[in-house]
């Protein structure tokens, strides 16, 4: 269980920093074209969403790779986003001109609505909550102080995603 919760998560890490990368080539060398395809709003988005696995993920690992709550942190971000892409791309195939195809889509996104308010609201405040704890009583200041760091703008990502679910 622990090997595969912290594999995850540096899987989760390996992309993010291949993101990283494939952003900083476009900005420094790319094209005008794939330049548009980067606007500023966007890479700060992908930058605080990107915070928490880059500031937590080898740090938890190191320390405190038994720890339930990290765990299941890993599993609900990254499940979660595996069942809203999902659900996302069945969404693209229904024919929302009919009365059927619509009332799917709505429950489509009802379900993805109250799974990441689940997930990426009210789950998620404990389990950072039950990090964070750990974090101060049994860290460093500094790792302590990336955590926070990494669940506020995490948590700032997790309001925006559900405004934007909410308005669906």
């Amino acid at each position: 269980r622990t090997a595969l919760a912290c594999h995850g998560a540096l899987s989760e890490v390996g992309w993010e920093l291949s993101d990283l990368f494939l952003i900083a080539r476009i900005l420094a060398f790319g094209t005008a074209e794939e330049k548009k395809t980067k606007p500023l709003p966007l890479v700060i988005l992908m930058l605080i969403h990107h915070a928490l696995g880059l500031l937590m993920v080898i740090p938890m690992n190191l320390n405190f790779p038994d720890f339930y709550y990290y765990h299941e942190g890993i599993f609900l971000l990254q499940f979660v986003a595996f069942v809203a892409i999902s659900s996302q791309m069945y969404g693209y195939t229904l024919d929302t001109n009919t009365p059927s195809g619509l009332m799917v889509m709505r429950i489509n996104v009802t379900f993805v609505l109250l799974l990441m308010g689940w997930s990426r609201g009210i789950r998620y405040a404990i389990v950072a909550f039950h990090v964070l704890s750990l974090l101060h009583s049994e860290a460093s200041t500094a790792m302590f102080v990336g955590g926070c760091i990494g669940v506020a703008l995490m948590s700032l990502m997790n309001a925006v995603m559900l405004i934007d679910g909410a308005g669906k």
